[in-house]
């Protein structure tokens, strides 16, 4: 076995939830509503605070929310 594989499982929980609040402060540093979120990702409100919560997320999650957050960063800046 290889030691990624070894680790107690909640690591993986504990790592989810480093992310999550990574995007959350991100989100919030940005200036960044939940709404306004959403609306970038395609999804209601309560999706966005699952996301930051740390439940539904995934790699592919992580870069659509990332490029949402980039895409409103940009979007601010040319007003």
């Amino acid at each position: 076995r290889s030691p990624e594989r070894e680790h107690p499982r909640w690591v993986d929980g504990a790592r989810r939830s480093i992310v999550a609040d990574g995007l959350k402060m991100a989100r919030l540093k940005q200036g960044v509503s939940l709404r306004d979120m959403a609306g970038r990702l395609g999804v209601v409100c309560s999706a966005v605070v699952r996301y930051e919560d740390g439940h539904n997320l995934n790699e592919k999650t992580i870069v659509r929310y990332a490029a949402a957050g980039d895409a409103l960063v940009l979007r601010a800046r040319e007003r």
